[in-house]
């Protein structure tokens, strides 16, 4: 079992077993167990919405003890704490399996954590580097023609038809 706290202090269990399993099957129609041993494997870790819902379902005796409704808990879930729920639902759900298929996945896992933090890297320093501003003034004067660099004439300043 692992443990998060939202941005509210509030911490959360995330245990996965056999019955949670089954109601994120059963309520989201995601089938955890395929999907950690799948390409979809990704979407724990970098679809937030995807995460969310499931631990949604995996938190729902939690969530209703404390008296929350879907929003409360939802909006407990941003920025860095959503990373490090993202983080818990994983991690437990590699434990979930046997020894052999548990190395296996916690491998896979920490691959697709590299791949991630790779695109990451070369989307920063693409952003960086100025090579976007130079491919989107390459499209500008592709379309419009050259510019001089300056922002366009406020409409002010051109004459009425």
């Amino acid at each position: 079992m692992r443990m998060f706290k939202d941005t509210e202090n509030r911490t959360w269990q995330v245990a996965v077993n056999v019955g949670s399993i089954k109601r994120v099957r059963d309520v989201l129609g995601i089938n955890l167990l395929e999907m950690i041993e799948s390409k979809e494997m990704q979407a724990l870790i970098t679809d937030p919405m995807q995460v969310v819902d499931i631990l949604y379902v995996m938190c729902g005796e939690q969530i209703e003890s404390r008296s929350l409704s879907a929003e409360q808990f939802y909006a407990g879930l941003v920025g860095d704490v959503l990373g490090d729920a993202a983080d818990a639902l994983l991690e437990d759900l590699v434990d979930f399996f046997p020894r052999g298929r548990r190395e296996l996945l916690r491998k896979a896992a920490g691959k697709c954590r590299t791949l991630v933090d790779r695109v990451l890297a070369a989307a920063t320093a693409r952003l960086d580097s100025g090579q976007i501003e130079t491919e989107l003034e390459s499209l500008l004067r592709q379309e419009y023609g050259p510019t001089s660099g300056t922002t366009p004439a406020s409409s002010e300043s051109i004459p009425a038809p």
